[in-house]
């Protein structure tokens, strides 16, 4: 018992060294090597992230599976695979939102669609969980007003990656847990900007409802109809993507007469727009995380 008590303070320790160690030597990589150069290290890093966690391959293959059932097994297979290269590339994409300057982020992204938000309202602003997710919520505050948006989160367990993770983001915008959904609504009733991801798989959290999506029933959160409700906001669904090594932010018109007094129809339609945009880049989606309740 003693021996143990001794242990974790020294495990703690060398964690802290080990995980500051990388992230000073990723910060160094990332300012010293090419945009393309980065992406070429993603792609090796996730087919090396196929062979080393395997119970996530397994999850993710289960999931595009469920969802995409008229493609062969081995389209499945490299559609899997081909996530997995793309997942590499949004670790990488994280350090690219936390290390490169405006300037150089500036060249490579673009936000569309800002004449949509009505400026007399808050704005929530919906995607799915895609891969580029930390560049895309780098985007909505770089390209409109740091003090103005809101990220919505879930804190990870690791306390260390979560407490740089948290600085990080709060240099370009403000990160809310969900954990607060007061802070939330205050920041919506101010008629700002909150970017959301419905579809993050998220334990612990009761408000949910049961909906179709890609012909299979999902507990989804229901949180955004709430939110537009008591902040008095509109719910603008969203997408972003890569196009010549551009990363585009695209905001599309709010979605009619929402909230109603349906919370699983609201939930429904935001979940319906998720789902069109996953079907345009299915690779990009976040395949890793456990979607349905059967087992894999």
């Amino acid at each position: 018992m003693t021996t143990n008590n001794h242990l974790n303070p020294l495990k703690k320790i060398t964690s802290y060294i080990a995980i500051h160690t990388g992230l000073g030597l990723m910060y160094l990589l990332i300012k010293t090597i090419s945009y393309k150069q980065s992406m070429l290290l993603g792609k090796g890093l996730g087919k090396l992230l196929a062979l080393l966690i395997k119970k996530r391959l397994q999850i993710a293959f289960h999931n595009i599976k469920k969802c995409y059932p008229n493609k062969t097994n081995q389209q499945q297979l490299d559609a899997t695979h081909k996530h997995f290269e793309s997942l590499g590339k949004g670790i990488i994409e994280v350090f690219i939102s936390c290390f490169y300057s405006k300037k150089r982020l500036n060249a490579i992204t673009k936000l569309e669609g800002l004449e949509n938000i009505d400026s007399t309202k808050g704005a929530i602003l919906i995607t799915g969980h895609f891969t580029q997710i930390e560049v895309a919520s780098r985007i909505i505050s770089l390209k409109t007003n740091k003090d103005k948006t809101a990220a919505l989160y879930m804190p990870i367990t690791n306390k260390i990656i979560e407490r740089f993770i948290f600085r990080q983001r709060k240099k370009y915008f403000t990160p809310i847990s969900l954990h607060n959904p007061k802070q939330a609504i205050n920041h919506l009733r101010k008629k700002k900007i909150l970017h959301i991801v419905p579809d993050q798989n998220i334990s612990g959290i009761t408000r949910k409802e049961t909906i179709t999506f890609f012909n299979n029933k999902l507990k989804a959160l229901s949180t955004c109809s709430d939110f537009a409700k008591l902040g008095n906001a509109l719910i603008y669904p969203c997408e972003y993507h890569i196009n010549n090594q551009t990363y585009i932010f695209k905001i599309n018109k709010p979605l009619k007469n929402l909230p109603t007094k349906d919370k699983q129809k609201d939930t429904q339609l935001i979940f319906d727009t998720i789902e069109k945009s996953i079907k345009k880049r299915p690779e990009n989606y976040f395949w890793v995380h456990q979607l349905f309740k059967d087992k894999t």
